[in-house]
């Protein structure tokens, strides 16, 4: 992170080895001593750390489409209007959409480009 390697378990090997521990019983049964086997290992191998493939210069250059990079993430924008979208009904998405179709072209028309086309029109 940042020009630091980090370190990360790529695997694991395993090896059991076995000693006899005696345990007593202490006040109940001083004579008794009863054997249990106990056994763990673990070995951690290094291995170097992998440095990251440098970006291309269209990687740079054209990062429009990158979702972690900008604030706006266009290809997640129509999400809802997928097949993959499963919060509302497809007839309600499809609903609200053409609802805010017809409101941008609202928007469009009144603006001020159209004002002076449409007098521009109209003038006799």
């Amino acid at each position: 992170v940042e020009g630091i390697p980090q370190e990360e378990i790529l695997g694991v090997q395993l090896s059991f080895s076995t000693i006899t521990w005696q345990v007593g019983c202490a006040l109940a049964c001083p004579q008794n001593a009863t054997s249990l086997p106990i056994s763990a290992a673990v070995q951690f191998i290094k291995v170097p750390a992998q440095p990251p493939v440098p970006k291309t210069r269209f990687q740079m250059n054209y990062t429009e489409y990158d979702c972690r990079r900008n604030d706006v993430c266009w290809p997640e924008l129509f999400y809802p209007m997928t097949p993959y979208y499963t919060g509302e009904p497809y007839f309600h998405i499809l609903a609200k959409g053409l609802v805010l179709v017809f409101f941008v072209l609202l928007a469009v028309v009144l603006s001020g480009p159209w004002n002076g086309i449409l007098r521009l029109w109209n003038k006799p």
